[in-house]
């Protein structure tokens, strides 16, 4: 009886455990359930298949300064003489050449389309021609009260068009080259700055040598560059803070490629030998420009001195000079 009994159990023990290994796999072979994602396996690091092809990548700080966006200047000027256009294309040229910036031009005064101030470059060409008239504006609006009421006037017709093309504009830096571009276009800053939310600086570039036009200086600018030491004074005596001299700003054309002054003066015909005086007017010839030259000759009359006029585009004042007999050289 325990015999059977233990034969009975043996059976059913081989039995179960031949159950358990045919569930495991036994000798059938079962697909592998499909995995969503990536799955990792030993026998990955093990396999001869080459890896996937990966770009490279490489990080300079030349590929961020080159392709950050240029920061934007606005050059305000008007076109009243040849002057202050020439400058804003020397800043201009000077600006590209050094820097990564887009600066563009702009006649604001003409821009913003109200007469009478977008007539200024005809009424300046009319007032040139006649020096009375000239000098009774110039010294007229640099008095005080003159000028305020002035400054009103411009600030009432002229802030909102103002607002609106710098606005259109957003620049990161505005410089004037023109006496008549402070004022209004400074107010306009002061509210583009709350608009943008961030700082929009503000230069201003002095054209004149000798003297200067009030209106030039303004204390809210943040820097003031002029040519000459009598009007840095001028400049702080109107309460700008931030003056620098550094001279005129010139095209490339004359600090390159520079000709010796004996095959310069060959080039122009001028005598090598003799001491040259240069007179002129500005780009259009301006002002009382024949009595200043009557007044020089007669004082190098006698001299070994040559003099030289630059009448601009005063063909009226060019044709009348040549035509007369002139002492000396």
């Amino acid at each position: 009886m325990r015999l059977g009994a233990l034969l009975l159990l043996a059976h059913a023990t081989a039995l179960r455990g031949r159950r358990r290994w045919r569930d495991r796999g036994g000798f059938t072979t079962t697909p592998e359930p499909q995995r969503e994602g990536w799955t990792f396996s030993t026998r990955d690091l093990f396999t001869e298949e080459e890896p996937p092809q990966v770009a490279k990548w490489t990080f300079s700080t030349r590929d961020l300064l080159a392709r950050r966006k240029p920061k934007k200047v606005l050059m305000l000027m008007s076109d009243t003489g040849g002057g202050h256009r020439a400058s804003a294309n020397a800043l201009k040229q000077a600006l590209v050449a050094r820097y990564n910036v887009q600066v563009d031009l702009l006649d604001i005064w003409t821009a913003a389309g109200v007469f009478p101030w977008s007539s200024s470059p005809r009424a300046y060409s009319y007032m040139g021609k006649r020096p009375m008239i000239w000098r009774a504006f110039f010294y007229g609006t640099a008095f005080y009260p003159v000028r305020l009421v002035t400054r009103l006037l411009h600030d009432f017709s002229l802030r909102r068009r103002f607002k609106k093309i710098l606005r259109g504009q957003e620049p990161d830096l505005v410089v004037s080259v023109h006496p008549m571009c402070q004022h209004v276009p400074l107010s306009a800053r002061t509210w583009l700055e709350k608009v943008l939310k961030r700082p929009v600086k503000f230069a201003t570039v002095v054209t004149d040598l000798g003297s200067a036009h009030p209106m030039w200086f303004d204390k809210r600018v943040d820097a003031c560059f002029v040519p000459t030491q009598r009007l840095a004074k001028n400049a702080k005596y109107y309460g700008v803070s931030n003056v620098i001299n550094y001279g005129l700003p010139l095209r490339r054309e004359f600090s390159q490629k520079r000709l010796s002054k004996d095959r310069a003066r060959k080039k122009l015909g001028l005598d090598r030998n003799s001491s040259t005086v240069l007179v002129t007017g500005g780009g259009d010839g301006f002002g009382s420009l024949e009595k200043i030259v009557d007044a020089v000759a007669q004082e190098l009359a006698g001299s070994n001195a040559q003099l030289v006029v630059i009448c601009g585009r005063n063909e009226e004042v060019r044709k009348r000079l040549e035509s007369r007999t002139w002492p000396g050289r």
